[in-house]
């Protein structure tokens, strides 16, 4: 049986099938350090919703990061940690200006379940999601359920986010997993940057979310082999961790041979492509 995919999974095959295998079973030796200042700011929020310190989970976090370097010799080793300590300072400066955000919110906020993946099946074809945070939000009002989503990684303008339908579908899957128990009144969006922290709130599109689930039912059929053959060009291109073994594979060249010398393995399955990470930040 294929596993399910998640929101990731569709927006990177549709951004390009070919990145989106390669990246299944390679990840590069070369650290990107605005995707790992997000993750670290990512890792530290989680921690502080459960009432875990967030600044040993940063440590600890930075650890494991130091450690999978190590396969690269003192040379390699030496070239990378410094991309590691400059987003883990960067890290703890998302999340402390997080803190103070969070702290001058007049509504109460009351996690349910933190990073908790939803699967559910749609046309008999098992789908998932994993929002970063389900809870209940209270207002002079009342309380309502909400789904929360951390963008740490970048600064997405509201409309590109409210396009995407990734926090939909995430409301989509809960409402459809408990058969309407849980319906989500609302979404919240906080957008985390070095500079500052701006947060959208709105009612979930359920059709939206719907669509989504229906695409990724039909993303179930893509082999390893098809979406290798299946490239998408762009001006992305010239940023794609894997413009290298993309262009040997264009020239008849073996692409692979390059991507194990060259890139870590993931553990991540073959056949379908694998089971996912979750979701992108």
């Amino acid at each position: 049986m294929p596993v399910p995919y998640g929101y990731s999974d569709l927006t990177a095959s549709w951004e390009c099938p070919r990145r989106w295998a390669y990246s299944q079973q390679f990840r590069p030796v070369k650290l990107d350090g605005a995707l790992l200042r997000g993750a670290f700011t990512h890792k530290m929020l989680a921690a502080f919703w459960a009432r875990i310190n967030p600044y040993d989970t940063l440590l600890e976090a930075t650890a494991e990061e130091r450690r999978g370097l190590e396969i690269l010799g003192p040379d390699g080793y030496q070239a990378q940690v410094g991309v590691i300590e400059k987003a883990a300072r960067e890290a703890r400066e998302m999340f402390g200006r997080y803190q103070a955000f969070i702290a001058q919110q007049a509504d109460h906020f009351n996690p349910l379940t933190i990073e908790k993946t939803i699967t559910t099946k749609v046309a008999g074809v098992t789908v998932r999601g994993t929002p970063d945070m389900i809870g209940v939000q209270s207002f002079l009002t009342g309380q309502h359920l909400a789904v929360v989503e951390w963008k740490t990684s970048g600064n997405p303008s509201i409309e590109s986010l409210n396009h995407t339908g990734q926090v939909d579908y995430y409301s989509y899957l809960l409402r459809q997993r408990t058969e309407g128990q849980y319906t989500a009144s609302f979404i919240l969006i906080d957008i985390i940057t070095p500079d500052l922290v701006t947060r959208v709130m709105r009612p979930p599109r359920f059709d939206r979310g719907e669509y989504l689930a229906q695409q990724l039912v039909r993303l179930q059929d893509i082999t390893q082999e098809v979406a290798l053959e299946h490239p998408r060009p762009s001006w992305r291109c010239a940023r794609c961790p894997f413009l290298r073994p993309c262009q040997l594979r264009e020239d008849g060249a073996d692409d692979q041979e390059y991507l194990l010398q060259y890139y870590f393995g993931t553990d991540k399955g073959e056949g379908n492509l694998g089971e996912a990470d979750g979701d992108q930040q």
